[in-house]
């Protein structure tokens, strides 16, 4: 399945990651980032974690991430892979 069909078809126009952060729940988005910022330094290998984030047509999605850093010859990062499965919405009705 597509990035597009997944996360809605304009998921293509985002190229930074403040215009990824700006599609994640603002509850949510402190920690994202926080993650990401610690596997793009090389402090964390990887992670794994679940939030929600708006698609594109604006309906929202769960999400499960997980991130790695590529490291090079010299052991610096040099680029961060991530991979996204759909999770189910946690519906409010207990």
């Amino acid at each position: 399945m597509g990035a597009g069909k997944v996360l809605g078809e304009d998921v293509a126009r985002i190229s930074s990651l403040d215009e990824w952060l700006e599609h994640i729940a603002p509850d949510e988005r402190g920690l994202v980032e926080a993650t990401w910022s610690s596997v793009a330094s090389g402090e964390t290998w990887a992670s794994e974690q679940s939030y929600t984030l708006m698609r594109t047509d604006g309906e929202p999605l769960r999400v499960r991430e997980r991130l790695a850093c590529v490291r090079g010859a010299d052991d610096s990062v040099e680029m961060v892979v991530g991979m996204l499965r759909p999770e189910p919405l946690e519906s409010g009705d207990g």
